[in-house]
């Protein structure tokens, strides 16, 4: 895993959320224009 700092930008992520609704990070950050949390949870819901 890389690690990252504070204020650099983060490569493009696809992922799926808890709603299973597909979910990019650039698209994202286009749409919203500001900073975004992710969060990773280590087990199964």
């Amino acid at each position: 895993m890389t690690d990252m700092k504070l204020g650099e930008q983060t490569p493009n992520l696809s992922l799926t959320s808890v709603t299973g609704d597909p979910m990019n990070l650039d698209e994202q950050r286009r749409q919203n224009g500001h900073w975004q949390l992710l969060l990773f949870f280590r087990g199964a819901w």
